[in-house]
């Protein structure tokens, strides 16, 4: 029995048990199909249920997944619309990636502003493993290809110290070499340490659901992951603190004024000490080395106390740009402060077994 083209419309009729569904583009190569509304119905399909498709020749079958084992990893959906706020949209989706979503979808109701799409591929360069692999005018998908388990765990922390020493080394030469562009340069080094301190963040918080991955990145032990937070933590304020010197440095000079030399030779002294103790607080915690987090802690103490009582006196004298000289005591101070802490971590991981300064022993229950 013939059809009228009415009744066989692509919403609703039916044609020898087969509905017809029209093809719809969603972003620039995924096609898809809407469902037909009496199935959705009669199965009980909801927003954010998972089916399970088969092909068999030139035929795909749909059905329900009833049941969790075989489900699909979860799509973290951000909502645009909500993110009204200045940067919410890339402090959000930070937070997504550092939560360990491995896909994230954007989406929107209206389509987005150039603002908005400018603001997401900004940021998407700055995530390690982060590619946006689809879109369209109102969404945007993500995927994390990263290796959750590369680099190790120590491996990250001693080339983020690294970084750090770097960007001090940097801007305290600032002062003697009077190389404006230099701050181009610190200031990308800070970019690099921003992705280094989100992927290390991310696998941190994979290590705590998932005991293979925090074998895999070196951790041996579930206090190492409350302590390594907190080195990562102290590193990245350490990146804060050179950004600030660069910048004071910066400012002063173009003001069209100098530093006096006394002060420019008490910085890079303090800078070169402070860089030995820092090392040592970093071999410290790598090592486990309870001596040597002792000394470094001692080392600061008095670098802190000595060094700084000079410089303090040295830039009150100064007749220019005293505040920014003393934004810059406070940073190289503050940085020492930030390796103390360091290695006061090492001491407490240095006393998690038993070894030559302690001895760690179960008491045995009373059988009276």
């Amino acid at each position: 029995m013939p059809f009228s083209h009415r009744e066989l419309n692509t919403e609703s009729s039916r044609f020898y048990g087969r509905t017809l569904r029209k093809v719809i583009k969603l972003g620039r190569s995924a096609l898809c199909v809407t469902l037909p509304k009496a199935w959705v119905d009669a199965v009980g399909i909801k927003e954010n249920d998972y089916l399970v498709v088969r092909q068999s020749g030139d035929s795909l079958e749909l059905s329900k997944v009833e049941q969790e084992e075989g489900v699909g990893p979860p799509v973290c959906i951000i909502n645009v619309d909500a993110c009204v706020e200045p940067y919410s949209i890339t402090r959000v989706l930070i937070g997504a990636y550092i939560a360990g979503h491995e896909t994230i979808w954007l989406q929107s109701k209206r389509p987005f502003t150039q603002k908005q799409i400018e603001e997401v591929n900004t940021i998407t360069r700055k995530l390690i493993g982060v590619h946006v692999v689809d879109s369209s005018e109102n969404i945007i998908i993500i995927q994390n290809l990263s290796n959750p388990i590369r680099p190790s765990m120590d491996s990250s922390i001693r080339r983020f110290h690294s970084l750090v020493a770097h960007m001090l080394d940097s801007a305290v030469s600032m002062l003697s070499s009077s190389n404006q562009d230099a701050i181009k340069h610190i200031m990308s080094i800070s970019e690099e340490c921003d992705r280094l301190y989100w992927l290390t963040v991310r696998q941190l918080i994979r290590a705590v659901s998932d005991p293979s991955v925090r074998e895999a990145l070196g951790i041996k032990s579930t206090l190492w992951l409350l302590g390594n937070r907190l080195v990562l933590l102290l590193l990245k304020r350490a990146v804060n603190l050179c950004e600030s010197i660069a910048l004071s440095v910066y400012e002063i000079f173009t003001s069209g004024c100098g530093i006096e030399k006394r002060i420019v030779d008490w910085c890079i002294d303090f800078c070169t000490t402070l860089k030995h103790t820092s090392q040592g607080a970093m071999d410290s915690l790598l090592s486990r080395d309870l001596l040597l987090a002792n000394k470094v802690i001692s080392q600061i103490d008095a670098l802190v106390k000595e060094k700084i009582e000079i410089g303090e006196k040295l830039t009150s004298n100064s007749k220019s740009f005293r505040h920014y000289l003393f934004r810059i005591i406070h940073a190289l101070k503050e940085i020492g402060l930030c390796y103390r802490q360091i290695a006061e971590v090492a001491i407490n991981r240095s006393l998690e077994e038993s070894g030559k300064f302690v001895t760690i022993e179960c008491p045995l229950k009373d059988f009276d």
